[in-house]
């Protein structure tokens, strides 16, 4: 018998000790882990996803410069 077959049989012969209220907690648990291997194996590609979207008109310096202004001005209005 090989280790994973060992391993399986281990993992088996603890669940049969697993009271029968927790099961269904059981259950979910492995969908879980069957689940988080299934987002892993998906690689999805985003690149360029926004184009087109109007995103590529923003000057983000601009945009930048000017979140800082506003944000200078508001700290300096605080009184410390």
């Amino acid at each position: 018998m090989n280790s994973n077959s060992i391993l399986k049989n281990n993992i088996l012969e603890k669940i049969s000790l697993i009271p029968k209220e927790m099961l269904p907690e059981l259950e979910t648990y492995i969908d879980f882990i069957r689940y988080k291997k299934s987002i892993k194996q998906k690689k999805h590609n985003l690149k360029g996803i926004w184009k087109g979207k109007g995103f590529d008109k923003i000057d983000v310096e601009k945009e930048i410069s000017k979140l800082r202004k506003k944000t200078s001005n508001k700290l300096d209005a605080l009184e410390f």
